[in-house]
């Protein structure tokens, strides 16, 4: 029996993409024979005093994967990693190498850098271990480009130390695109044989699309004759949520028949009607919605394009974003920019801007509403349907993992 000791940084509760790849890659793990799997995770303050049963509904998460032994460590303010960033790391490195010490792990799997580094801190000081390092993204350019300014550009150098110190001490890596793995090699020399690419996934009961279901969301909403963009995901600077809505704003002028469905948290939906009526556009061109997760998939096969813009930072140029993925199950033809992971190459129907030309409102609206007029909703599910099942379901990575976890 391998003893594997799975060290995870944040909120699982909360709906994701993050969390969401989280909990399906341990569920897929956990599917591994002889493998017994403890778990570690450390939770914020601030997210903790938000939700009071943050530690409770989190063990049932795990429990339901039959998980038995689960550590709960509260990690320090990121402020104190600004100040700080050797002590907010050293302290967690000695909890971890205690708990190496006293229950003998064969083998440490780290949830992204933060985790990874505390892992290679513990080795580095005496404990007895490998680990891999399940990396999701360039962690110090999103903290520079898009987390906190202050931290992220005052830590920045700190963080590529971490980032180059913990890849080349790794066993292996699993990253989320073939362009983060050809990032990982040319920065840092890594033996590609080593590294395990597993982009975002769904399951396969994921891949959907249900007319019935389609017709009367439409009917429910008064969109049955109009020509539906969905976009579904947060209000984050990356999202590029002002881009998406200029584009929207030049379509409408060549064709009032296009509708904008704006699927986001409840806490940003002034946020994203402001930015609308900056552009006068009339609110019978859109709706602002905030809907359970479970139901997105619902919404999505009521649609007829999902929207997906991303700048040029390196973070999106190495991403696979599991809303490209939920769009591909209800097979959404996308309107996206060339620049997100692997996903410029699938051959699902799609409309592909330049994100230069477009921040430089070069883009033609009337040749994109050619474009999407000319896609087949039907074709294109079946070819999402292939698409997904041959490379982008959980189910097809198991015999991944196995070769990681027993190699």
């Amino acid at each position: 029996m391998k003893k594997i000791l799975y060290i995870v940084n944040g909120n699982l509760i909360k709906g994701t993409g993050f969390s969401q790849r989280i909990k399906r890659q341990m569920e897929t793990i956990t599917q591994i024979s002889d493998v017994d799997i403890d778990v570690v995770n450390s939770v914020s303050i601030r997210d903790l005093t938000k939700n009071y049963k943050l530690l409770t509904n989190t063990r049932k998460i795990y429990e339901q994967m039959n998980l038995r032994h689960i550590f709960f460590y509260l990690d320090f303010p990121l402020k104190i990693f600004k100040l700080f960033p050797n002590l907010f790391f050293r302290i967690k490195a000695k909890r971890i190498k205690r708990l190496v010490k006293r229950r003998k792990y064969d083998l440490v799997y780290c949830e992204n850098l933060r985790e990874a580094y505390t892992a290679y801190l513990s080795k580095k000081n005496g404990a007895n271990i490998e680990y891999i390092l399940d990396y999701h993204g360039v962690v110090p350019e999103e903290f520079r480009d898009f987390g906190d300014g202050a931290i992220g550009k005052f830590n920045y150098d700190y963080l590529k130390m971490m980032e180059k110190a913990t890849i080349q001490s790794a066993k292996k890596i699993v990253c989320v695109s073939e362009s983060f793995k050809s990032y990982i090699v040319k920065m840092y020399n890594f033996d590609d044989k080593n590294i395990f690419v597993v982009p975002s996934c769904v399951p396969k009961s994921y891949v959907k699309y249900d007319k019935k279901i389609r017709f009367k969301l439409r009917n429910n909403l008064g969109i049955s004759d109009r020509k539906v963009i969905v976009y579904a995901g947060s209000a984050a600077t990356y999202q590029c949520i002002e881009e998406m809505i200029e584009l929207f704003g030049e379509i409408i002028k060549y064709d009032s028949s296009f509708y904008f469905l704006f699927l986001v948290a409840g806490t940003s939906r002034s946020i994203i009607r402001n930015k609308f009526e900056h552009l006068n556009i009339n609110d019978s061109y859109f709706r602002i919605d905030s809907v359970d997760h479970e139901l997105i998939s619902d919404y999505l096969m009521a649609s007829d394009y999902g929207m997906i813009i991303r700048n040029n930072s390196l973070v999106n140029v190495v991403a696979s974003p599991t809303k490209i993925l939920e769009y591909l199950s209800t097979g959404l033809p996308i309107i996206m920019t060339n620049n997100i992971g692997d996903f410029s190459n699938t051959p699902n129907q799609k409309c592909i801007l330049d994100y230069d030309k477009l921040k430089k409102k070069e883009i033609n609206a009337s040749e994109v509403i050619d474009i999407l007029n000319k896609v087949n909703r039907d074709y294109n599910f079946e070819v999402c349907k292939e698409l997904i099942t041959d490379k982008y379901t959980w189910e097809k990575y198991l015999g991944v993992y196995e070769k990681l976890i027993n190699s």
